[in-house]
């Protein structure tokens, strides 16, 4: 399954797509005009049903079109924190898939309950037992079962926004279905403000009920394995990350000057004593680095690693957060919430 992942991977982002998630076979052609009557389907079943509700609750979903790599994590993270820090009940409800995005979320924010359930209906439900007065759904705007009152859509500064569905491409979702939205969020990690502005604008003419928000995540720092601060590494590093887009984490540690070799592992990848062994020697006399979503699944090979620097992102909103703050004030009806 991994080496399925890695090589559809290599197609839809590699240098021999030409920046086209396109695979070039009658197959997966095939393949991707079946799951798009299936999504089709599906979606006109949920348009003519309302998702289930929990009373006292409100629904903010954070989701994306693609598989993986759009910054739905750290972004449900921020907002979940925003809301808690102005004395809100707010939770988050994950799938879980993978567990590693909920061990974050339980890092960044601890005190906000982090729910896992398949069934999202059942975990919103859980959370509202639970006293949440807000529910923020992490990757929830295909769980159309689930009522929202605020549906985010996260679309990539680095592209594409629009293109082949499963498996041809990364797509869950055609880009129509961002009809069905209420807000979207143009994120970047190493696209330029103007690549970033020319995707929000394309949204806001393509979709002008949208609001529409520019954030960036920025490295804002790093840490040691144990949580404690370090400064950063220079020179030479060995990168590793199991992680969507790998080469993204890899360009933005050459953008602080540092000469990166990456070792990419597949998204949610476990990592055991033989990767962390050999992590170590193909890294010889270099730090190695990682992201936290890697760094959380790091217990028990430590010792094998040796010194590791995490790189540190935060969510820095670039344009849109007071239009985007008042639709979700006005959506989750918190009018006191600054």
């Amino acid at each position: 399954m991994a080496g399925a992942w890695g090589l559809l991977h290599r197609i839809w982002y590699g240098p021999e797509a030409d920046g086209a998630p396109v695979v070039p076979a009658a197959v997966a052609r095939g393949l991707a005009g079946c799951f798009a009557l299936v999504v089709g389907a599906r979606n006109r079943y949920h348009d003519r049903r309302s998702g289930k509700s929990v009373p006292g609750v409100r629904v903010v979903s954070v989701g994306s079109l693609l598989v993986g790599g759009a910054g739905k994590t750290p972004v449900a993270s921020w907002l979940a924190r925003w809301m808690g820090e102005r004395g809100v009940e707010a939770a988050v409800v994950s799938r879980g898939y993978g567990g590693d995005e909920v061990l974050l979320q339980r890092a960044w924010h601890p005190e906000i309950p982090v729910i896992t359930d398949a069934n999202r209906s059942r975990g919103v439900s859980r959370a509202g037992a639970g006293g949440a007065e807000v529910v923020v759904l992490d990757d929830g705007f295909q769980h159309r079962r689930v009522a929202r009152d605020v549906d985010v859509v996260l679309l990539p500064a680095e592209g594409p926004v629009t293109g082949a569905l499963l498996p041809r491409g990364p797509f869950r979702e055609p880009a129509s279905a961002l009809r069905r939205a209420t807000a979207v969020v143009v994120v970047r990690r190493t696209a330029c403000e103007e690549a970033s502005r020319s995707v929000a604008a394309w949204a806001a003419a393509e979709f002008p009920h949208l609001v529409v928000a520019r954030a960036r995540l920025a490295l804002r720092g790093w840490r040691r394995l144990d949580g404690s601060a370090v400064a950063g590494p220079r020179g030479d590093v060995l990168a590793f990350a199991g992680i969507a887009r790998p080469e993204l984490f890899a360009a933005g540690l050459e953008e602080e000057g540092l000469g990166v070799e990456l070792v990419a592992f597949p998204d949610h990848f476990v990592y055991g004593p033989e990767q962390a062994a050999l992590l170590r020697r193909r890294g010889g006399a270099r730090t190695l680095v990682t992201t936290e979503k890697d760094a959380v699944k790091l217990e028990g090979v430590e010792g094998l690693l040796g010194d590791v620097r995490v790189a540190v992102q935060e969510v820095e909103w670039e344009e849109g957060w007071g239009a985007l703050r008042s639709h979700l004030e006005e959506r989750i009806g918190l009018p006191g919430v600054p």
